[in-house]
């Protein structure tokens, strides 16, 4: 618990840098073996834990297995598929982000399902060939 309690403290201070730069003040750090390998904040474009994981990329390669997140506030959806998709183990966050979950949309699928289906299987036959 003192780690995760440190490793929350880091992202702290990530937030403050992006609260100084005017920007929304979300920091961000991921580490693996109880160690931080990358960090960010929230700037212009992209948010803190977009940023992050690409860092934590560069350095570990395109998943993050066994590694975890700590972000001081609770991910949108963008970033919680983000988490997902590089395969972070354990998710931290400080508070609760009172705009989630998004509204309830509708789904309307089917639309160029062959066309998109032949893209995307014919993408992942030339990868694994």
């Amino acid at each position: 618990m003192k780690n995760q309690v440190n490793f929350m403290k880091e992202a702290l201070l990530e937030a403050k840098i992006a609260y100084e730069n005017d920007y929304v003040p979300i920091g961000c750090v991921i580490t693996h073996e109880n160690e931080i390998v990358a960090r960010g904040h929230n700037g212009p474009f992209w948010h803190a834990e977009i940023l992050t994981i690409q860092k934590a990329q560069e350095k570990l390669g395109k998943f993050l297995y066994n590694c975890q997140i700590f972000v001081t506030v609770q991910p949108c959806s963008m970033c919680l598929h983000a988490i997902k998709l590089a395969r972070i183990a354990v998710l931290f966050y400080g508070a609760q982000n009172e705009l989630e979950p998004l509204p309830e949309v509708e789904i309307i699928d089917g639309i160029c399902e062959i066309e998109a289906k032949n893209l995307i299987q014919n993408f992942f036959k030339s990868k694994r060939n």
